[in-house]
């Protein structure tokens, strides 16, 4: 498994356990409002697509697809 960590400033790349849950937080950082671009539909095909958009809800992040 590799560990957490993160480079850059902006766009910031996360990876390691858990980057995918911390995304919504990181997001709001941001603003209240977000464009999701996906390739495909893999994502969309996996429970972590409804995790992320559950974490987006209840936070207050707005989002197209």
């Amino acid at each position: 498994m590799i560990a957490a960590f993160s480079i850059a400033r902006l766009p910031a790349i996360e990876f390691g356990e858990g980057a995918l849950e911390r995304l919504p937080e990181h997001i709001a950082a941001m603003g209240k409002q977000l464009l999701l671009v996906t390739g495909g539909a893999s994502l969309q095909r996996t429970d972590h697509w409804k995790s992320l958009l559950d974490g987006l809800e209840q936070i207050g992040i707005s989002y197209q697809v």
